[in-house]
């Protein structure tokens, strides 16, 4: 074993540049960290994967998709288009189950005659509500 003999200057030095490296993150790994967390807190544990219903659900193995899943966005045909007409009835069936905040919009519709039945323009938040993910 070799002695080294530093001054208190150089180990104050050495001891502040190993700090610096211990609490360095790099940005790819702490984003690949906060992806795999998200992505464990949304898996799918569509049933008892046994068929027993014998072991609680916090035991049943857990998925997460990965990370070469492909999207493809171009696809989408989902656009609103705030000058589309839509029959009263067709919307008024629709929002009958909806929360109230929905239906308050169904009042402020303007409503148009045309072939003996009444349409509607409905806001982009209808729409959602309608054809979207909500």
């Amino acid at each position: 074993m070799k002695t080294i003999i530093i001054t208190e200057s150089q180990l104050q030095a050495i001891i502040e540049m190993e700090k610096m490296v211990k609490w360095k993150h790099n940005p790819k790994k702490k984003a690949k960290r906060v992806a795999d967390k998200d992505i464990a807190q949304h898996f799918k544990k569509p049933g008892d994967p046994w068929g027993t219903d014998m072991s609680p659900s916090e035991n049943w193995p857990r998925h997460t998709i990965p990370y070469n899943t492909k999207f493809n966005f171009d696809e989408l045909t989902e656009n609103y288009d705030s000058e589309k007409m839509y029959a009263k009835s067709y919307i008024e069936d629709r929002l009958k189950k909806a929360p109230k905040y929905i239906k308050k919009y169904m009042k402020e519709l303007d409503e148009f005659e045309k072939d003996g039945r009444i349409y509607v323009k409905i806001p982009q938040v209808l729409y959602q509500y309608l054809f979207g993910n909500f």
